[in-house]
């Protein structure tokens, strides 16, 4: 007998050990969180798991795990350090997870119009708030209080880190901007504001570290909305993060009455796919030639590269009775699958050791 006990607690540590160093997976492995914004106050927000393996959709993994629905409107994702931040828009709040059970770790509230999250470092977090004189806020990752503000622009939304910089897009929100805010990682900072486009509203860092700003263009309306009194192009705008120094390429045409909004990077960070009247465009980065027609003749909600692999992720939307759908692509475009998801499908984020992202 009492050898018997000494075999169970040798068991039980070897057990305890193994967990401390390598966390049990859990069944949210192997696959694609598809993040459904849902419909504009029905709180019907959701996350799906999508398995590209077996082709497999597990919906509302959220409300199955905690019992309670996520809220209204998700905006994005990210994952840092084994958690996923859902930032949730109009519910004013960030739900925080294992990203291995999806269970709910916290519930970051008291917040005005939260858009993205980034992991900064072991212990801080960034969360823009959109607002007209927009802010950063700063988040401690162990108490998730909010410990301090950032200054930004109008209607701050993504951040992308380059070296010890923060880069925030500032999109004007409810007004206009043109610029991006660039944050000192370590203590803080406002190190620089860098005028880009009319509207950024999407970034992502190449092969080469040049940050790439997806501007949206200006569309001013008349007082009564019945027309427009002058609009300007939408643009691809490069920022070299060490001297600030911009190069613009027009994608858009006046007249066309369009606001492309997602940006994304191929596996090797050398192709650059974005969103334009027509659908989903390529950019060689080697040639900078934009080219005369869509890779992908899909309209996208959202939009994402798998960084493993290549495969395009275009979402799109069913409208508020239908659901939306995730179609599949080859880096050549040729069509792999298409699934139904959630109401309003804005962003996918892939696991965190394959470089997840938000979006």
């Amino acid at each position: 007998m009492k050898k018997m006990r000494w075999v169970w607690v040798v068991m039980l540590l070897t057990i305890a050990a193994c967990t401390k160093e390598n966390p049990a997976p859990g069944k949210y492995e192997g696959g694609v969180w598809i993040l459904n914004e849902g419909v504009f106050n029905g709180n019907n927000a959701s996350v799906s798991f999508y398995e590209p393996g077996q082709g497999k959709v597990t919906g509302e993994v959220f409300l199955n795990e905690n019992l309670r629905p996520l809220g209204d409107v998700l905006q994005s994702m990210h994952i840092h350090r084994g958690k996923g931040y859902l930032v949730v828009n109009n519910s004013q709040k960030v739900e925080v997870v294992d990203i291995h059970t999806f269970r709910s770790l916290h519930t970051i509230t008291d917040l005005e119009y939260p858009r993205y999250f980034l992991g900064v470092d072991e212990n801080k977090g960034y969360l823009t708030d959109g607002n007209y004189q927009g802010r950063v806020y700063v988040v401690n990752l162990e108490t998730f209080g909010i410990t301090g503000q950032i200054p930004a622009g109008s209607g701050p939304e993504v951040l992308l880190r380059a070296g010890d910089k923060v880069f925030v897009a500032n999109s004007g929100g409810w007004g206009y901007d043109s610029t991006l805010t660039v944050i000192d990682a370590v203590t803080d900072e406002v190190l620089q504001t860098v005028e880009v486009g009319h509207q950024p509203v999407d970034l992502a860092l190449d092969a080469d570290g040049y940050v790439w700003a997806l501007c949206q263009g200006k569309v001013v309306w008349t007082a009564d909305f019945s027309a427009i009194e002058y609009e300007t192009p939408s643009r691809l705008v490069r920022v070299d993060p060490a001297t600030y120094e911009v190069m613009s390429l027009e994608i858009g045409s006046i007249g066309d009455y369009f606001n492309p909004k997602r940006l994304a990077l191929d596996a090797s960070g050398n192709i650059l796919y974005f969103e334009e009247a027509g659908g989903v465009y390529a950019l060689d980065l080697s040639t900078l030639e934009i080219p005369a027609g869509p890779l992908i003749p899909l309209q996208p909600y959202g939009l994402e590269v798998d960084p493993d692999n290549g495969e395009i992720y275009v979402l799109t939307s069913g409208g508020g009775d239908q659901p939306g759908s995730l179609h599949r692509y080859l880096p050549n475009g040729e069509q792999i699958q298409s699934v139904a998801v959630g109401f309003f499908p804005n962003g996918a984020v892939f696991p965190e050791e394959n470089g997840s992202v938000q979006e």
